[in-house]
């Protein structure tokens, strides 16, 4: 009487086993883990922008 028993558990461990790595790769990306969070870094956010200088008249 085995018909169906034993079959779906591997299944499930490869289901446990992507959803895991899934996990980590966004924990990673987002920072959690230690990677480098990709919206601090580049150059847009290096440039200050200042106001312009407007020259004061002289009396």
């Amino acid at each position: 009487m085995a018909d169906g028993r034993g079959t779906g558990g591997g299944i499930y461990a490869i289901l446990v086993i992507v959803v895991t790595l899934l996990v980590v790769i966004i924990l990673f990306m987002t920072g959690t883990l230690g990677g480098t969070r990709q919206a601090d870094t580049g150059p847009a956010l290096d440039v200050r922008i200042e106001a312009p200088q407007v020259p004061q008249p002289q009396n």
